[in-house]
């Protein structure tokens, strides 16, 4: 980044940031940002997101985890009231919110800007980033698609209450809190199942993190996505209704805001999730302190994740479609991190790469013919993962490195940094003579080989990061599970010798299925413009490619 593109940049910011100091909503009631947020995401999903895997949920609701520092000083009040009330002046607050929206937006990309990915130029009133070389941006599309592989995936029910929901709005008879704990319990028993994720938190892990079992856990995520399905539907009823009989809007008798953003007694809550889930109070007070906000303690959110719950003196105030995007464990691992870090480096830290390890040896189990070893060390190294097949005489030497998945600039530096080590490790390895090689490799596999084909792996659990590492992974093979599921299902008698260039053909197909599409986004602050690259693409076409790793 040169001087001109610096200055440009540094009062771009520095004038942004003096906007959202001066917002109104700020003084407000943390309840109300709240609920404005939870609407936007509810239109935003009604709309756009009706299709089982869309991007635009995960998109936005991911941006307004750059908002909660802004939030941590709104008072916390602690009305009575069953009414929400979304603020006197309508249209300032929309004004603001999308002030925050744009700001949050510009919070993602701003720290790539500043380790210089793209050109910065301005014309008058308007700034236009665009990516430096086209390698940066296309090493940029190429993680982003294959982190999203990592992510979590609900299988969508075939709901079973939707005739139910169109005549409660219709007769605006709205179903009883013992109703809609029922119908919670029911859907949640097909979300135990049908929620899918390779979870970074081993049983150990979880318990050192929080004190429960990965079987709670999962029951306690599952009750909270039933919670979001009922709420989801009852809104969408409304909506469905609304559309038909817009002239109705102002006679309706069911408030939609009770739907779009639940706010509840937090202690006959609790009684629902401890009892479906099976948790003690401290349990629940350990998964709450994860999943739920208590401005102005907002240390667990940040960086991608935000907290779906927000706790409002003695209730809680729910944004049902943030829960099906925010609930996945890797979640624990950003909360750990944020609010204690000794708790982190010294018990949950060491467990990452054992977990990441072990899922990595069930599936390349599934290869035809191999010999699998982990974790041996040679001296002045050590084998994550060594697959060899006699008949090739090829190995394949797997370097695990268990950082967080990245979200954001500071979280993918880390596993630059990791991945670095990876390769270093791999090339010390390399280094040796041949003679060297076949003794260590003699002595890890348990009997005699000579002149092996070495094939080197890295194996991470999302992506890799920028066009800083990408470039030296030309001659490596790049693996998340996914993708390692991927090439061992569709082919588990798969030469070894080819895996580096395979994995490199497969993310080059899921790339060309996605069908990436750049465009700018223009953010505007005051008479000044900013805009700047954003990608969209087809991201049901990964879901193929998410589910291998959950039939092996």
């Amino acid at each position: 980044m040169n001087a001109t593109e610096k200055n440009i940049l540094q009062v771009f910011e520095g004038a942004f940031d003096a906007a959202i100091q001066n917002l109104k909503i700020k003084s407000l009631p943390v309840k109300i940002p709240f609920l404005h947020l939870c609407g936007l995401l509810n239109a935003a999903c009604s709309k756009v997101d009706a299709a089982p895997h869309g991007n635009v949920g995960p998109s936005l609701v991911s941006r307004f985890s750059y908002l909660l520092k802004t939030f941590s000083n709104c008072p916390s009040d602690d009305t009575t009231n069953d009414q929400v009330d979304i603020g006197e002046d309508h249209q300032m607050m929309m004004h603001e919110i999308k002030l925050l929206l744009d700001y949050a937006h510009f919070c993602e990309i701003a720290p790539f800007a500043w380790r210089g990915f793209y050109s910065i130029q301005k014309d008058n009133d308007s700034i236009t980033l665009l990516w430096k070389t086209v390698t940066i941006q296309q090493a940029e599309q190429k993680d982003i698609i294959i982190s999203r592989l990592a992510l979590p995936i609900t299988i969508d029910i075939q709901h079973p209450y939707c005739a139910f929901y169109d005549q409660c709005v219709a007769t605006g008879q709205e179903p009883s809190l013992d109703v809609v704990r029922q119908m919670t319990y029911k859907c949640a028993e097909s979300f135990v199942r049908l929620a899918l994720e390779c979870s970074p938190l081993s049983d150990a892990a979880m318990l050192l993190a929080l004190g429960v079992s990965t079987e709670q856990f999962r029951r306690f995520r599952a009750f909270w996505h039933g919670f979001a399905s009922v709420h989801i539907g009852m809104s969408n009823a409304i909506r469905r209704h609304l559309e038909k009989f817009p002239e109705r809007e102002d006679q309706m008798q069911i408030n939609p805001y009770d739907w779009v953003a639940p706010y509840l007694e937090e202690d006959a809550l609790a009684r629902s999730v401890m009892e479906y889930a099976d948790l003690n109070t401290d349990q629940y007070g350990a998964l709450m302190d994860v999943y739920a906000i208590s401005p102005p303690n907002i240390d667990n959110g940040g960086e991608g994740f935000f907290p779906p719950i927000c706790r409002v003196g003695t209730r809680l105030l729910v944004n049902p479609w943030a829960l099906r995007g925010m609930m996945s464990s890797r979640n624990i691992l950003y909360a750990v991190l944020n609010t204690d870090q000794r708790k982190f480096d010294e018990h949950v830290s060491p467990l990452l790469e054992p977990q990441l390890t072990e899922m990595a040896v069930r599936i390349f189990n599934h290869l035809t013919d191999v010999q699998v070893v982990q974790n041996y060390s040679w001296g002045k190294g050590e084998f994550d993962l060594l697959v060899y097949r006699q008949s090739e005489n090829c190995i394949l030497h797997v370097q695990i490195k268990a950082a967080i998945a990245p979200d954001g600039a500071r979280m993918t530096t880390r596993v630059e940094v990791r991945v670095k080590e990876g390769l270093k490790q791999l090339q010390n390895f390399r280094k040796l003579d041949k003679e060297q090689q076949n003794s260590i490799l003699a002595a890890a596999l348990g009997h005699f080989v000579e002149d092996v084909q070495v094939v080197d792996v890295v194996l991470c659990w999302a992506g890799f990061g920028t066009d800083n590492i990408w470039p030296s992974l030309s001659a490596v093979a790049p693996l998340n599970l996914a993708l390692l599921a991927h090439l061992v299902q569709e082919n588990s008698t798969r030469a070894l010798r080819t895996f580096a260039s395979d994995s490199h053909a497969l993310i080059d197909r899921i790339v060309t299925e996605a069908k990436p599409q750049w465009g700018q986004v223009t953010l505007q602050l005051g008479s000044e413009t900013i805009s700047f690259p954003n990608m969209d693409c087809d991201w049901g076409s990964l879901v193929k490619y998410q589910l291998a790793v959950h039939s092996m």
